[in-house]
This record gives C-alpha cells, structure tokens and sequence, in this order.
C-alpha cells in the first residue's frame, strides 16, 4: 500500500473529517428490545435522507438497546447484541443504504459475557455486502464483502478473524481482547481501479477487492482480500450475528456509515480557538493566541510581511514551546523588532513532534511611528498597569493609566473570543483610574472559570491583559 505524507494549509486548526452525508446511528436515547422476526423502521434513528430498514432474526435471541454496564461507550444507549440459546444465528441486519463500491464504516465495540462480564464460548460476527440478501434471517456468504468473526475463549482472549474469499482467516496476534472498548473503523474497495482515503497527513490507497481494517486508529489489516461478493457490486448493507450460546454478546455504539472514504481536512493535534495582532501599550505589536487543548505539539512560529503572502513571510520569533496540556492556555508574544510605519500580517506557524505544520492567519496590525515629546515631564506609562486579585473570586480591580484626556474603551473576551463584557469611560485629564469588575457579564451573569483577556482601547492602541475567574 503506498502511503504519502500531506501537508495541507487551512484556516481552522481542529482535526475534521469530511465524508459525503455520512449516517451517523446512536442508537436514540429510549430503550427498545426485538425478539421476534421483525423489520423495523425504528430500531435505529433514520437519516435525513434516503431509506434505511432494521431487521432481527428470530433465532431466540435477544437484541436491545441499552447498556448500564459500560458508560464510556456513549450516552448510556448502546446497541446490545446476544448470541441465541441454540446454535442458530441471531442476526441484527442493517440494509437499503445508498449503494457504492467503497464503504467506511466505523463504530465502538465491546466484547463480553451476559452483564459486561468474560464468557468462555460463543461466536460473534460482522458483515456488509449487498443488501438484498441480507434481507433474510441467514446469512448469504456469495454477497459478503468484509466478514469479521470473533471467537471467545478463555481468559478475556479472543480470536480475531476475517473472511478471505469464502475461508476465515486468523489475525494473528489477535489484536482484541474481552472486557475492552475498541474503535473499530474499515475502509473497503469493491471496484477494480485503486481509491485512496486520508489520516492525518498521510494519504492511503486500497488496491482493488480489498479492504482496510483499523483498530484504535492503528492499522491492523492493509488490503485484506475481501468476501466472495462480485467485484464492482455496490455495498449497501451491514450485519452483526451472534451465535453458538447467549452468553456471547457484544455492546455497539456511535456507528457511523459511508459510502465514500473520508478524508481528514485538518490534523495537527491543537484546537485553536483565536488569533490577533494588536499595539500594546510600549506601542510593540503584540501577538496573542488561545489554545483549547495540545497534545503532541511541538510549538509555534511567529512570520511577519509587510503583504500578503505567507511564502515570503519572515520568521520573527524563535521556538515557543506548546504546553500540551487538555485545558485552555493563552500565549502572548511581542514583536518588538517593527521599526517603520505600516500594515503587518502575522501567520502562526503550528509544529507537531512528527514535523507535521499548518499556518494560521493572517492577522493584520497598523503600526505608526511614535512621535517625541517635548519637556521635562515624565509621561504616565499608559495601559492595564495591574489586576488584583488574580485569579479572583467574585470581583477583582482593574487598575490603568492615561497619558492624556480621552475616552478609553474597556473589553473583557471569554477564551473562545467572545466579549462578554464592554464599558466605555470618558476622562476628563490623564492620571491613574481603577475599574472594579464583579465577574458578570453585561446582562449581570456570573462568568464560569476560566481565563479571559482584558483589552483596554484608547487612541487607537490597545493593551493586552489575562485574568482568571476561579469558583
């Protein structure tokens, strides 16, 4: 399989993935059973568009929605799926899709006994082909395209296995086990013309007749050859079975269906969530960012133009370490080296450990050369001279200088860059001013924890400050 390393520029630094109106099925939020030989219009939550049908086979088996057992799955309904008293298959089959010779589906999975426990016997399976023969309360190997078994055994094992042609195969070493919550995620191609799909910054293709199997986003199986189902026959279909004895269950959830492979449009591990370029108060232009989560990340670059254009762009800071850390960070950086009047355009530059990068921006900042003064009089130093407390709770004072009579605008921006709060006070001469900021936004709410930025406005400067609210 070839693999090609992508790097991709966007505006927005949150991992996507972009698919063709994928049917996304949580299973609802009210618990349902079927027992009986049953098609069913509700089973599952119906997509906006097109046709899907459910139906249960009538083997003995139960197949319900719900599991008080394993709460990180999903919101507490999940799609239970038990094996009969007898070794008939019970079947749990999904059908009528829109048809298409690729296929990515992906869903949670839990292997275990009766109750969330281990079992030491039963079979549990997954297909999808086409639909019209799944239909029917058996299974029609000639229109499978991927088959998946899993075997219990003893001591949490599983064997884990695939259909190659109408013959299982094992994956050896099985890469399951009981009593685990898994992802798993299959990319298949029914046509004879190679497809690619993309994850992170590397691209793959699937050679013709073969599928992908990923397990926690590490790939187990790279073109497994599919089922019997002829090639260039469109999947439209899939099926879960349990057979051999009722206490071999298994717990589904957060299944998601395609008839096309996604791609992943953005991947660096950072969810950025605002950038901007503003004077500060020594008239620098400052640089500040706000991070909602890092993981993996390496830092950021700061490039600086005078246009435009991201690839002549000059690199203006050095390394600045990501912290890495799931909780909001706010970052600052000053850019003191401007020295003539003008538009600047900023980027920040995004590195991951692997060397993966993505530029964001740019944001644009007008810089004026400060006049002198004459005199003997040493001016106020104007802008957010201090907060305190900080962190606070339930209020802190603002304190600031004005170097000159005017008007000055105060803002209060929430991590995600809104502005919660906005006040405007006029000053009649310069001197020191205090605000005193009870924690509430303008329509008298109390602001949750958190950091926020506290930008004073005069004369067209801005001065940055952060403060936290602790509760």
């Amino acid at each position: 399989m070839k693999k090609v390393v992508v790097i991709v520029f966007g505006l927005l630094l949150v991992g996507n993935i972009l698919f063709a109106q994928p049917w996304i099925i949580d299973f609802g939020e009210t618990e349902k059973s079927i027992l009986a030989n049953t098609v069913s219009t509700d089973l599952f939550v119906l997509p906006s568009t097109g046709n899907i049908r459910a139906r249960v086979g009538n083997a003995g088996g139960g197949v319900f929605l719900k599991n008080t057992f394993i709460d990180s799955l999903g919101s507490g309904m999940e799609l239970r799926i038990k094996g009969p008293d007898s070794t008939t298959n019970n079947l749990v089959q999904v059908y009528n899709f829109p048809s298409n010779e690729v296929i990515y589906i992906k869903y949670e999975f839990l292997l275990g006994g009766d109750g969330g426990l281990n079992s030491n016997f039963g079979t549990i399976c997954f297909y999808c082909g086409a639909g019209n023969s799944f239909s029917t309360n058996r299974i029609v190997i000639d229109s499978v395209f991927i088959g998946l078994k899993w075997v219990f055994q003893e001591k949490q094992n599983i064997i884990t296995s695939y259909l190659n042609g109408k013959l299982w195969t094992t994956i050896s070493p099985s890469p399951m086990k009981q009593s685990n919550i898994y992802e798993i995620e299959l990319y298949g191609n029914n046509s004879n013309s190679m497809v690619t799909y993309s994850r992170k910054t590397t691209e793959y293709s699937i050679n013709p007749q073969s599928f992908d199997f990923w397990i926690n986003g590490q790939l187990i199986g790279d073109d497994f050859s599919k089922g019997p189902l002829p090639v260039n026959t469109s999947i439209n279909a899939f099926m879960f079975s349990g057979t051999d004895n009722d206490s071999a269950n298994c717990f589904v959830d957060n299944l998601l269906y395609s008839n096309v492979l996604p791609i992943e449009e953005d991947t660096l591990p950072v969810e950025l969530s605002n950038f901007r370029a503003e004077l500060d108060y020594q008239n620098r232009i400052q640089l500040m960012w706000v991070t909602q989560s890092e993981v993996n990340l390496l830092g950021y670059y700061i490039y600086r133009n005078n246009e435009d254009d991201v690839a002549t762009a000059e690199l203006v800071s050095p390394i600045i370490t990501a912290t890495n850390t799931p909780s909001t960070q706010l970052y600052v950086f000053t850019d003191a080296s401007v020295n003539e009047a003008g538009n600047y355009h900023y980027w920040l530059q995004c590195i991951d450990y692997q060397g993966n990068e993505k530029f964001f921006g740019p944001s644009i900042c007008r810089y004026e050369f400060p006049g002198t003064n004459s005199g003997s009089e040493i001016p106020l130093r104007e802008g957010i001279r201090s907060i305190f407390p900080n962190p606070f709770n339930p209020c802190t004072t603002i304190n600031y200088a004005m170097e000159s009579a005017g008007s000055m605008e105060l803002a209060i921006y929430n991590i995600k860059g809104q502005k919660v709060l906005g006040k405007t006070f006029a000053h009649s001469e310069k001197g020191n001013y205090k605000f005193l900021w009870d924690g509430c936004d303008e329509k008298g709410t109390g602001c949750s924890s958190g950091i926020y930025a506290i930008r004073m406005r005069c004369r067209g400067r801005n001065y940055l400050s952060k403060v936290a609210i602790i509760k």
